[in-house]
């Protein structure tokens, strides 16, 4: 009886904890399995498939038996694409299958040899997945990029309580670095959070983790985009950069270089300029040149950039600018500088380096081309783009237009219509620049025959005439001395909707009636512009001034000037000045004349070599040589000499504000286009020397010979007649 209940206990142990350890062995085994099968084939074919049956993926067309090897699964789930990826996902968190999760998620190339895994947290945080996201990256390897992938995309919908959550798993699993604060700091910034953003600055410091300069950006993008610009805090942050080591690098300068506007002071944009000078003698890219560009046209400050565009040039050698619109940028900035060779050498590193020109670029060469007097070159440009199966769609008649602009400026009228019928036959769909371009070429040949048929092939082309259409068709009228005519686009013009005639049109037909002396008629147009509220400017009145001297009313032209100047509020310049200086000449008024210019004096206008040579005349005319003598040596900048003024005593007025003027003053007077003209020099001096010989004043005559030999020294290539040296010099 012993015996049995002995061997009964027995069998009952070995039935029961046999089992037990059989089931714990089992579960260890399968442990182990899952843990050491990720690249065996048939054993992921295997859970797939099991679940896919669990939870089929209606969505996708993955049909996995079981048997398939680990390369043709991934084939499969390459095929299927990410939704499918997404689906797998979904259904193994469903259905709590993290070993089928595991194994899945090994198939993809660990970081570092690839992106997929990566690409997965992304799309599935993308989808509002964000739990499922985590619990991915619990079964991955430790990495801290799989917690960037997520902070990453979550910084893109700027959700900050979600980024702030997913900081501090990454830190409570020793993997948060400072690529994930440094994408809540850029959000922080971005929103305006400023206080904030330092906040998190500090954290990273107690963490022993240092921004980098892509945190620093959006703090910068504040105080740049700030209204007025926060100079202070743009340099601080630039002097916080430097402080943790850091330089700033082409895209901080970029950033900063957003701050440089139409206004800005030049000691601010000087500043920006030295910092960026900095990175110009180490390595400029194409960001950075294009932002200089840019900030160096927008300030106003085309001055500051060909210098550095050279010093770019001299420490990396030739240009390897790499985009097209920042070629066009450069060409552009050598072109305001009238700099063809520069213009030239971009165009051909452009060229070396095998970059595709884009519309703007070829833009850019043929406008700097076209505006330096250089029209052949630039349509020489536009047929080797057409010739070139890239380059024929991107040109276009405001390309076009720029060489007709060119051509009709410089009066080769045949040319511009020898273009046009180019632009015909190559089918060139016109615009209204277009054609304003070559209803101006119309007014300046003073062909308005050719206005009407271009008038008819816009309106067939249905392009809508602009306020330009109008005010350069009625320029060429007024200079065919059409004025009925210009007065009757006038007309028309106002009854068109939307189209409302502004100061440029009134001028126009204001200079039209002033060239051919029509006085009443200019008079009504002043009317008509006062009526409408258009407000007068300096060239309403120099203009006003030019149609009383023409009308033969120069008296007129003080009185209209003073009640146009005194209801519009106008400080008059030089250009109006000059004006009433001439109505004054033509009525031989001496007196007129120099009160007229010792008003300008005055006002610290800044006289130019046609008034002085109006007032020379006047004092030629009137037989006042001392005086003019006087004059003749302020213009050119002489020094004075006092005895003459004690001599010349009755112009009391016009001495003092001839004083006023700078030693040298008159220098920028001795050539180019604001010179006094020769032939004015050679006037006054043949003038003198007639009356001196004549009335045997050897004062005057000894002191025209002095004031000649200065004036021959001072003034390049004046040729003075061999009479006049003949009475003057011994």
């Amino acid at each position: 009886m012993e015996i049995l209940i002995f061997f009964s206990a027995f069998v009952f142990h070995m039935v029961v904890f046999g089992k037990k350890k059989s089931k714990s062995t089992k579960q260890k085994c399968e442990k182990l399995k899952i843990a050491t099968d990720h690249n065996d084939g048939n054993t992921v074919a295997r859970s797939l498939s099991s679940l896919l049956n669990e939870a089929p993926v209606v969505e996708t067309d993955l049909k996995i038996s079981g048997s398939e090897s680990a390369s043709q699964v991934k084939a499969q789930l390459k095929a299927a694409g990410p939704e499918a990826q997404l689906a797998v996902v979904k259904a193994a968190l469903a259905k709590k299958r993290f070993d089928v999760l595991s194994r899945f998620l090994a198939l993809h190339p660990a970081f570092g040899q690839g992106l997929s895994q990566i690409s997965l947290l992304k799309n599935l945080v993308r989808k509002n997945l964000l739990d499922e996201a985590l619990q991915c990256i619990k079964v991955m390897p430790p990495s801290a990029a799989t917690y960037n992938a997520v902070l990453e995309v979550l910084a893109e919908r700027k959700d900050l309580q979600k980024m702030r959550e997913v900081i501090s798993l990454a830190q409570s699993a020793g993997q948060l670095d400072a690529i994930g604060y440094n994408a809540l700091i850029r959000v922080l910034a971005s929103s305006g959070e400023l206080n904030q953003a330092k906040e998190a600055m500090s954290e990273m410091a107690t963490l022993g983790l240092r921004p980098n300069l892509g945190a620093f950006h959006p703090l910068l993008e504040f105080a740049v985009k700030s209204t007025p610009c926060n100079e202070d805090s743009m340099f601080a942050l630039v002097q916080e950069i430097k402080a943790i080591g850091l330089s700033p690098n082409n895209a901080t300068c970029s950033v900063l270089l957003k701050g440089l506007q139409k206004g800005s002071r030049e000691g601010f944009v000087k500043r920006v300029l030295q910092i960026v000078d900095d990175r110009l003698q180490e390595q400029p890219d194409d960001i950075l040149l294009g932002s200089l560009c840019e900030a160096c046209n927008r300030s106003g400050y085309m001055h500051e950039l060909l210098p550095r565009l050279k010093l770019a040039r001299r420490r990396g050698g030739p240009f390897k600018v790499k985009c097209a619109h920042t070629v066009g940028s450069i060409i552009r900035a050598h072109a305001s500088d009238h700099d063809l060779n520069g213009v030239w050498r971009t165009w051909r590193e452009m060229k070396e380096n095998q970059v595709q020109p884009s519309r703007i670029t070829i833009g850019c060469m043929v406008e700097a081309l076209a505006s330096n007097g250089e029209a052949d070159s630039a349509l020489a440009i536009i047929d080797e783009a057409l010739a070139d199966p890239q380059g024929k769609e991107l040109v276009n008649a405001v390309i076009y237009s720029s060489v007709l602009k060119s051509f009709s400026q410089h009066k080769q009228f045949d040319r511009v219509w020898s273009v046009y019928q180019e632009m015909l036959g190559r089918n060139i769909e016109f615009t209204v620049t277009t054609f304003n371009a070559l209803l101006d070429a119309c007014a300046r040949s003073q062909e308005i025959h050719r206005a009407a048929p271009l008038l008819r092939a816009m309106s067939d082309q249905n392009i809508t005439p602009n306020i330009i259409t109008y005010s350069t068709v009625i320029k060429a009228y007024c200079a065919a001395n059409q004025l009925d005519a210009a007065f009757q686009v006038f007309d028309d013009m106002q009854q068109t909707p939307n189209m409302v005639p502004d100061e440029v049109v009134y001028n126009t037909l204001l200079d039209g009636c002033a060239r051919y002396g029509r006085f009443e008629r200019g008079m009504k147009v002043i009317d008509t512009m006062r009526a409408a509220g258009i407000a007068a400017s300096n060239f309403t009145l120099s203009l006003v001034a030019k149609l009383a001297s023409r009308s033969k009313q120069p008296e007129k032209a003080f009185e209209l000037v003073e009640q146009l100047q005194a209801e519009f509020n106008i400080e008059l310049n030089m250009h109006v000045f000059n004006n009433l200086l001439h109505a004054a000449s033509l009525t031989g008024d001496l007196a007129k004349t120099k009160s007229t210019f010792v008003r300008m004096l005055s006002q610290k206008v800044k006289p130019d070599g046609r008034t002085f040579s109006l007032l020379l005349r006047t004092c030629i005319s009137n037989k006042a040589f001392d005086t003019a003598l006087v004059t003749l040596r302020a213009a050119i900048g002489l020094p004075q000499d006092k005895q003459l003024w004690t001599k010349t005593s009755s112009d009391c007025q016009l001495l003092a504000a001839l004083r006023h003027l700078p030693s040298r003053g008159g220098a920028a007077l001795k050539r180019g286009a604001n010179a006094i003209p020769h032939d004015v020099i050679q006037d006054v001096f043949q003038a003198v020397s007639a009356h001196a010989q004549k009335s045997a004043d050897t004062r005057l005559r000894a002191e025209a010979a002095a004031l000649l030999q200065e004036v021959c020294e001072v003034v390049p290539g004046l040729q003075v007649d061999i009479r006049i040296q003949r009475r003057l010099l011994p």
